[in-house]
């Protein structure tokens, strides 16, 4: 450090030699030579499928020279036949960001080409820079699609491992003589087979059997229903009931001695873990429903349906009619098995004592008995084909294709965007559909062509949410509906679409399951018979017509239209880092580490030597394994997959080995995993073997890195929880049966998230999503897509009524628009948003706050709100009350709305806003800060005095003048002096956090506003439990759902199942060190970083910390260096056509270059700080005793910072 600084302060003397006190001569180092790029429509840069009549258009100017700025701007749009549709004229603006289309009426699949020319701050034009943009069908009507239809397969496939919610049903009759009859399900389960693939470690033969059972029947009840649990724990008996459902007043009724060897209509359904029984048409009671998973029902689905099958005791019979086994929950419908559908009963045949004939199935016990059970699994994901022959040479064509689920498509051997993933993505889709257009002139050849897809389930069949009740909520099948219009050099064009007519379908292909949440089964021994199936001159001898698909009635009529974010997309690919071995010695199971806690798939490369063809590989995925602490020694699964927290998801992908060398690469799921064990293999592969293809929307762009290599580590964390989530909406965790859109989890951490990546237009097609699902108050769902319940039958259209879930989650409807409006100027997103906005916010002033005070009377202020709702500061270690938060938030949404509303020139309803906001503060400090103390309290007048009391009304400025400078003080002591247990009973140290969702993201800020970052610094480096860092200090490679996700002291705290290590949420941290740490804020005054704020600031351990964010107007780069803490030097990079206010906390005598403007000392969040306006260019502060010096540098020049950050 020593020589770094002599060697930059030499280089500043000789910068400043010969140019006294007004600064260096600049063009010494500045390349003025400037150009105009990255050009975008609606943010995308040359995009097909713009869907509406007044895109948006940017562009940014770049250039080395200080002060390069754009003065005006010429914006002309040609069609294809280069008639021009729009000239702007000569704009005398600098702006570049959000320039709406104002020429004629944009033609629907027209290619047009936009071309901007741009004047600089010297008067000079620039060269003209280019780039194109497509329409799409402009339509969002079904009618656009000329006839196109949904089509898919007839029959529904199974995959029966995986199966965790069913109904098998019959019609069971005792033979005379008889008093029992037995239906098995869930047997020959994988993960009860293999010791590590369990928390039981139990391995061997399983099964469920649910048992009819007279033997004690009386004319007046008595029959029983026993469940035997086989395989799952050590005590289970086959011989012995686990449960026993008796004495209840309907199966008494239903069966009975009187009735013992009449036929009954029995159904079993089986919904996460649990059995319950219906008896001749009526539904047993909930007490009478059997939980069969020792672990519960919200946690790893325990039976799935696997193999069926019947059992009968010796001497015994029963004739079993009509078997079926048909899909389960409140949506699904459809029969997978019976005697003519799907594998069919025919399974059955052949085995001891089982008799079919049809769709009747005799059970013979004979002399010891028989148990017998048979694999139900059937079919693939659906396969379709299609041949067609062009008619002349193709000049242009343009495939329209969408899904109800996702897909693979092909052209002639050639799969199509093949880099895209997920299409055509999640949205609500009872309002919205999106669709692809793709150019696939290429595609064609002359002659005969062909198209093939393979669907996967997506997001709109199977499990899709952690309700296993909403199986199949949108439909039981997969469906494309395609256009493709070719059009020909003579002119002509030809149209082809989808049609049962046209269009063929197989279903015994490889890919045997597509699930996102389940996993992928792929069996490589079904690839030749479809080899060359995308190609033309396949053999479709087995291939049936294509069937056309029913969409429900609730789902028939959404908007048709094309996304705004980019496809869910490879970021990168990373080998495993380690290879652990055995997951237990014999196991035959080998583990990888694949060094990061991340989203996507594996890419497992297996040389013909390491597995025999036909053999299945199974592999399993954790975030995390058992550690070893006694609680997990003593049980013996220290070092297997904890794979609790995965939930109802099975999280599995099987592949059947064909011979020869093999690749297994799924790409019709995803997982959230960090370690990887691979079983079936006859010895480990080696690491690189064993890769890994990370899957996002969104391409992180962010930098960070500092002297800390722990907050280095938290910034990477930061960026992996980022990408892992964004992943076509925006979940709460990329691993369990949730993948939700969670609203609360998205609008605390959407600032964070828009500095790690340009989040606009994933964000605003979400919010597309949320709007759909408000109600008519604008309270959005507590998730969306909100998967609401309807009647399939009643309901014509989906009953969105939103959910007072809490106002942390709710108010994302108005602080998402506004963040990403602070971050990106674009007026797009508020126009889009702001009638819901002020839906919402009228709906909070008009619902007044009505409360018991500290005698118990009702009380009732209509200057605050009452819709708080219930969770506000969720998985906080000490709890605070969400009604005092959630007015603080209120008024927040007050603020913002009225901001908004002044940018979109509604000024009279902003100041209306603004009105209520000054009533409600002033409310707000009357009823929740205690006048004699100045402690937060609730309605009732007891004191909070928490950490989430003051950290968030003081970042959003709720505290009035009076009670502010009480607040600070209260404020700092609940980080810095200790704070008694917290709800787990473990200690609060000083300088720990104990905030939860709605505080986190604001405790450093709330410090850093006030000039107390000695002790926001303190706290941001903290190791102790709970900190940003302490799950650093654990291992982590993402944020964590919980403090408590796991401590050296308590494992995982009981939330085995509930409990994720890859949540954004208190990621929130990541603002601060953008905005505060490196310094680069928005001016609020001035949204969209055009002119921006510098305001970085020193404190802790760090000696040096630098970092970048790309703004809509470019890179902006960030760093100092600082001894003993105070910094020494300041470098930093403003973009072309991009000012800044820098408030540099260092004072004395300022030499500056003439461009530079010294505003002079002033205080700026609590600390004296000297301000500059800076214009655009690169530019280097040295601080030494008294004084300041300041110099252009050479674009990326950085000799302090950026040339050796480490040393």
């Amino acid at each position: 450090m020593k020589t770094k600084r002599i060697l930059a302060l030499l280089l500043v003397a000789m910068l400043l030699i010969g140019t006294g006190a007004s600064g260096i001569s600049i063009k010494a180092y500045a390349d003025e030579r400037a150009i105009v790029r990255n050009l975008k429509v609606n943010g995308r840069n040359n995009p097909i499928g713009v869907d509406e009549q007044q895109p948006e258009f940017s562009w940014q100017m770049f250039s080395d020279a200080i002060g390069a700025s754009q003065k005006a701007y010429r914006l002309t749009v040609t069609e294809e036949g280069g008639e021009t549709v729009w000239d702007s004229g000569t704009v005398e603006s600098p702006v570049s960001v959000g320039i709406r289309y104002e020429g004629e009426p944009l033609q629907s699949a027209t290619a047009y080409t936009w071309t901007v020319t741009v004047t600089d701050e010297n008067g000079t034009e620039l060269a003209p820079a280019s780039a194109s943009f497509e329409t799409s069908l402009m339509d969002s009507t079904f009618a656009a699609w000329e006839g196109a239809q949904w089509i898919g397969a007839e029959e529904l496939p199974l995959d029966a491992a995986s199966k965790a919610v069913f109904h098998i049903s019959a019609d069971v009759q005792l033979a005379e003589g008889s008093n029992t009859a037995s239906f098995i399900l869930g047997a020959n389960d994988f993960r009860l087979r293999n010791k590590v693939f369990n928390p039981w470690l139990a391995e061997g033969e399983n099964y469920i059997r649910v048992e009819l059972d007279f033997a004690d029947a009386t004319d007046d009840g008595g029959a029983k229903i026993n469940v035997y649990r086989v395989g799952y724990l050590p005590d289970d008996d086959a011989a012995v009931p686990f449960a026993v459902v008796q004495g209840d007043a309907d199966l008494d009724a239903l069966l009975n001695k009187a009735n013992q060897f009449e036929s009954h209509h029995v159904d079993i359904f089986c919904t996460a873990s649990t059995l319950s029984f219906t008896i001749d048409g009526t539904t047993l009671s909930t007490p009478c429903n059997v939980v069969v998973s020792p672990l519960g029902s919200d946690v790893n689905t325990y039976p799935n349906l696997n193999s069926v099958g019947f059992a009968a005791r010796a001497g015994e019979s029963a004739v079993f009619t009509g078997y079926a086994i048909e899909n389960g929950g409140k949506f699904a419908r459809g029969t997978l098995l019976n005697a003519e559908t799907g594998a069919t009963c025919s399974i059955f045949e052949g085995m001891d004592g089982i008799t079919v004939e049809g769709n009747t199935i005799t059970v013979s016990g004979g002399d010891k008995g028989v148990l017998a059970y048979a694999d139900p699994s059937y079919a693939s994901a659906p396969m379709l084909r299609t041949v067609f022959n062009t008619t002349g040479e193709a000049a242009k064509a343009r495939l329209y294709l969408t899904a109800q689920g996702i897909y693979h498509f092909y052209i002639n051997g050639q799969e199509v965007a093949a880099d895209e993933w997920f299409n055509p993505g999640s949205t609500e889709y009872d309002s919205i559909l999106a669709y692809n257009v793709y150019d696939v002139t290429d595609y064609l050849s002359s002659g005969e062509n062909v198209m093939g897809a393979v669907l996967g389930e997506g997001w709109w069949t199977g499990m899709t949410t952690f309700e296993c009740l909403n199986n199949n909520y949108y439909g039981d099948r997969n469906a494309i509906m395609a256009k493709l219009v070719i059009t020909y050099a003579d002119g002509t064009s030809q149209t082809l679409v989808t049609s049962p007519d046209s269009w063929f379908c197989y279903t015994d292909g490889p890919v045997r399951l597509a699930s996102l949440f389940q996993g992928e089964r792929y069996d490589a021994t079904k690839e030749d018979a479809v080899q060359g199936w995308t190609e033309p001159g396949f053999d479709m001898t087995n291939w049936s017509a294509a069937s056309l698909v029913e969409t429900r009635k609730q789902f028939a009529n959404p908007a048709l239209v094309t996304r705004y974010d980019v496809p869910v997309h490879v970021i990168r690919t990373m080998a495993a880092t380690e290879s652990l071995g055995e997951t237990k010695e014999g196991s035959g199971s080998f583990l990888y580490d694949m060094g990061e806690n991340v989203s996507g798939v594996p890419v497992i490369t297996i040389p013909d030597e390491y597995a025999k063809p036909g053999e299945t590989i199974i592999v399993r995925f954790a975030e995390i394994l058992y550690p070893e602490l006694e609680e997990y020694t003593s049980s013996g699964v220290d070092g297997l997959l904890m794979v609790e927290n995965y939930r109802s998801a099975l999280v599995t992908d099987f592949y059947t080995m064909k011979d020869g060398d093999n690749v297994f690469a799924p790409d019709l799921t995803f997982h959230g995993y960090r370690y990887v064990e691979i079983t079936g293999l006859d010895e480990p592969l080696p690491t690189e073997c064993v890769q890994m293809q990370v899957l996002s929307s969104l391409d992180a762009t962010a930098s960070y890195e500092s002297s800390n290599d722990l907050t280095n580590r938290l910034f990477r964390n930061i960026v992996n929880s980022t990408t892992s989530n964004y992943l076509s909406l925006p979940t709460d965790c990329p691993q369990r049966d949730e993948r939700m859109g969670w609203t609360g989890d998205a609008q605390v951490y959407a600032l964070s998230a828009s500095y790690v990546a340009d989040t606009y237009n994933f964000m605003r097609q979400w919010m597309d999503t949320v709007r759909a699902d408000c109600g008519p108050t604008g309270l959005s769902s507590q998730y969306c897509p909100a998967f609401v319940s309807y009647d399939l039958e009643a309901d014509d259209v989906i009953p969105h009524k939103g959910q007072s879930f809490g106002i942390t989650w709710n108010c994302l409807v108005v602080t998402i628009p506004y963040n990403l409006y602070l971050q990106t100027g674009d007026l797009a997103i508020l126009r889009d948003n702001i009638d819901n906005i002020c839906t919402y916010v009228d709906h909070l002033a008009d619902t007044p706050l009505k409360y018991k005070d500290a005698n118990g009377d009702k009380q009732t202020d209509d200057r605050l709100t009452g819709e708080t709702g219930t969770l506000c500061d969720h998985l906080a270690r000490v709890p605070t009350d969400g009604v005092m938060l959630g007015n603080a938030v209120y008024i927040a949404c007050l603020d913002e709305a009225a901001m908004m509303l002044d940018a979109l020139g509604n000024t009279e309803k902003a100041e209306e806003y603004r009105a209520i906001a000054a009533t409600a503060r002033e409310a707000w400090n009357e009823l929740f800060v205690d006048p004699e103390t100045g402690m937060t309290r609730n309605a009732k007048g007891v004191v909070q005095n928490t950490q989430a009391s003051y950290a968030t009304p003081l970042r959003l400025n709720v505290f009035d003048a009076d009670n502010l400078p009480r607040a600070l003080e209260l404020y700092e002591k609940t980080i810095t002096e200790t704070a008694g247990v917290d709800s787990d009973g473990l200690e609060i140290p000083p300088y720990s956090i104990t905030t939860g969702f709605n505080a986190t993201g604001n405790v450093l800020n709330a410090l850093s506003d006030h000039g107390l970052n000695d002790t926001a610094y303190r706290l941001f480096e903290s190791t102790e439990y709970a900190s940003w860092l302490y799950p650093v200090t654990q291992g982590a490679t993402s944020i964590w759902e919980r403090w408590n996700g796991y401590t050296n002291e308590l494992g995982f705290n009981g939330n085995n199942s509930m409990n994720s290590f890859n949540h954004y949420s208190f990621g929130a941290v990541y603002e601060w060190m953008m905005a505060y740490q490196l310094g680069i804020a928005a001016d609020p005054a001035q949204p969209g970083y055009q002119h921006f704020i510098l305001q970085p600031t020193v404190g802790g351990t760090f000696t040096h910390v630098n970092g970048s964010f790309d703004s809509v107007y470019g890179r902006i780069l960030s760093g100092w260096v600082a001894e003993d803490g105070k910094m020494m030097y300041y470098d930093v990079q403003i973009p072309a056509n991009t000012t800044a206010t820098l408030y540099l906390p260092a004072t004395g005598e300022v030499s500056v270059p003439e461009e530079v403007m010294v505003i002079g000392t002033v205080i700026h969040n609590g600390i004296e700080t000297t301000q500059m306006e800076l214009p655009s260019g690169s530019w280097h502060f040295g601080m030494g005793e008294g004084s300041i010096q300041v110099a252009a540098t050479a674009s990326g020049s950085y000799p302090n910072v950026w040339s050796n950050p480490a040393a």
